[in-house]
């Protein structure tokens, strides 16, 4: 016992209070609750792990547990269901849990859970959450908003994954309450900050992992609307795996957690544009060389198609063509030569001259060569054609059987 604050307290150890308080449950028993399940999860597919909720004030909740003797042939209650449960307090590691024997479903779902579904019906009617109106996230963004706690351990995340893969982005911190439905008018105020004075290409909504009570901010119409009607890209990372917020639904992208989110805002880390710089740089260098050696196999095929050597290529074909023509024309003159000849031995062998040659003579008359005697009468002059030179005669006789008489006078 100890004497503080001017009266004496009892104070004991953390064993033994838990051992009192152990022992002041134990009077309890077994007994029957009734709420609404707010977080479910099944261990190992066989043990059950649940939060339940009160149906009137939503902020107390109670952690429960079901186990593998139970759950078999149970019937296994999703989130939203107001259940009957039979089971007894138990501390475990310090923490209150009540460890369920006996689960029985009720009939009508607790009054937030219709209230969500009539919201989220209502917001796909109006196209909130289509798909056609999500927007691509941009490239290299230069400012990325974030809306969350500056206490959170996912502004951490998102901050080291955003320094790691783009240190040149700048990082604008909109802080924000996020737990509970109070929160919703925090956070919507800290998307319209941005909005009217961040100046960012992106914005990024987050907060860690939480119980369904912890997150209805999110589930908020404000909220909502506000994420919606952003002018930039919005990406939401509530953290919880198993149920997604409104909120994320009505982002242009969601993601699991907040490193996930800083993952597709900086889809390209600048160490991967310098490594994609890089390979371009040594493609074109590769893509230059090649053509610069293709350039120059040009030049050297027009420097031998150069006019010079043309030139002289057609003057050694001229020349060639020329003797080819030589060559040609002698040979024919030769034949032509030759063929001449022949015709000229064979026309002096038939030619009068050759008889003449042989001591025969033409007597022309009139310039017409005389074969009878009739042709003439006496006193006729006759011009005689010799081999060389002529003669001028005169017809004494012509009868045949007597010779003929003639007076020679010669003339040219």
């Amino acid at each position: 016992m100890r004497q503080e604050f001017g009266f004496e307290d009892p104070t004991f150890s953390v064993e033994t209070a838990i051992r009192m308080l152990q022992s002041q449950m134990s009077f309890l028993g077994m007994m029957g609750l009734e709420g609404e399940i707010s977080e479910f999860t099944v261990y190992r597919g066989v043990n059950w792990y649940f939060t339940i909720k009160d149906f009137e004030n939503v902020k107390v909740t109670l952690r429960c547990a079901m186990f593998q003797k139970h759950t078999k042939g149970s019937p296994k209650p999703s989130l939203g269901d107001r259940v009957l449960l039979k089971g007894e307090f138990k501390l475990k590691r310090g923490n209150i849990q009540f460890v369920v024997s006996k689960v029985q479903k009720m009939e009508s779902r607790g009054s937030h859970e219709v209230r969500l579904e009539q919201l989220k019906q209502q917001l796909l009617a109006e196209g909130i959450f289509s798909e056609d109106r999500k927007r691509p996230l941009p490239r290299f963004p230069r400012r990325v908003g974030i809306v969350t706690s500056k206490e959170s351990a996912a502004l951490q995340d998102v901050l080291k994954v955003l320094k790691q893969r783009i240190p040149s982005a700048v990082p604008v911190v909109s802080d924000t309450t996020t737990e509970g439905a109070h929160a919703a008018p925090d956070i919507r105020r800290a998307i319209e900050r941005l909005q009217l004075e961040g100046e960012c290409d992106v914005i990024i909504v987050t907060r860690g992992g939480g119980s369904r009570e912890s997150l209805m901010g999110f589930n908020d119409e404000s909220v909502i609307r506000a994420i919606a009607d952003c002018d930039v890209p919005v990406v939401c990372a509530i953290g919880h795996e198993t149920d997604y917020t409104l909120s994320e639904m009505a982002a242009d992208l969601r993601a699991s957690t907040p490193t996930k989110a800083a993952q597709e805002v900086a889809t390209i880390s600048e160490e991967e544009i310098g490594d994609r710089l890089m390979r371009l740089r040594l493609r074109l260098q590769t893509m230059m060389l090649m053509r610069l050696r293709h350039q120059r196999d040009i030049l050297e095929h027009i420097q031998i198609k150069a006019p010079q050597h043309l030139i002289e290529g057609q003057r050694q074909r001229l020349l060639y063509i020329r003797q080819r023509i030589l060559r040609s024309m002698a040979h024919r003159f030769e034949s032509n030569r030759q063929q001449v000849l022949s015709l000229a031995t064979q026309l002096e062998a038939v030619s009068p001259q050759h008889i003449l040659n042989k001591g025969f003579a033409v007597a022309l008359h009139n310039e017409k060569a005389i074969t009878t005697s009739k042709q003439v009468q006496v006193g006729d002059r006759l011009v005689i054609q010799l081999a060389e030179g002529t003669i001028e005669v005169q017809v004494v006789s012509p009868t045949k059987d007597m010779p003929t008489e003639i007076q020679l006078s010669l003339f040219d």
